[in-house]
């Protein structure tokens, strides 16, 4: 990424168009577009307002975390399990490093493998995104239907009240035939696939002997 993308990244994160940047900084936003198309690049002083601004660093905007070199590959794993869970809790990143009393620039540096500052933090992560720390950290296979994921991690965001209440509601789910599960009846039944109603005719495949009435 050139310093013009980052910088469209890192205002785009903040939830600010070029105008709303244009103001905080006192310039015109065409100024901001010129840069962002990389059609000139801002002073260095300039660069500093920006990143203090966007929450972000100056090291951020002008790449240099990309000289620190290539991820480790069990941490690489980490990183890729944690960037796939915040997205699976609809998290943006902005949101995820605020729950986390982190400053933006972290999950930038995350995403682009440039800082493993995410394994100081994985009990706090593991609290946040209701995952387990030996999945996160690949100890134990990740085996969790994706139903069970969403379902506890609706359950994690209720307060003492709201889990109470789910459980409740659930409890009374198990109790009506239609939403219980039928792996007591499947096995009895054993491999008969009862999708279809047994002997469906067949177009053109009537028996001589039924003629027609």
């Amino acid at each position: 990424m050139t310093t013009g993308q980052r910088i469209k990244a890192a205002r785009k994160s903040a939830k600010m168009t070029q105008k709303e940047l244009g103001q905080k900084l006192g310039i015109s936003f065409q100024s901001i577009a010129q840069w962002e198309n990389d059609l000139r690049n801002p002073k260095i002083e300039t660069l500093q307002r920006i990143a203090d601004a966007l929450g972000v660093s100056v090291d951020y905007l002008l790449g240099t975390y990309h000289l620190k070199g290539i991820l480790e590959y069990r941490t690489a794993g980490i990183r890729d399990r944690i960037l796939e869970d915040v997205k699976r809790e609809g998290l943006s990143g902005e949101e995820f490093c605020s729950k986390l009393g982190l400053p933006i620039d972290e999950w930038f540096k995350w995403k682009e493998a440039s800082s493993t500052s995410y394994l100081d933090y994985l009990p706090e992560i593991s609290q946040l995104l209701g995952v387990p720390e030996d999945i996160l950290t690949g100890k134990k296979a990740d085996n969790r239907p994706p139903d069970r994921i969403r379902l506890l991690s609706a359950f994690d965001k209720l307060n003492p009240s709201g889990k109470t209440e789910a459980v409740k509601r659930v409890s009374e789910l198990t109790e009506i035939p239609r939403y219980q599960r039928s792996d007591t009846q499947d096995a009895a039944k054993g491999t008969e696939d009862t999708s279809l109603p047994a002997e469906a005719p067949i177009s053109g495949s009537e028996s001589p002997a039924e003629g027609k009435k």
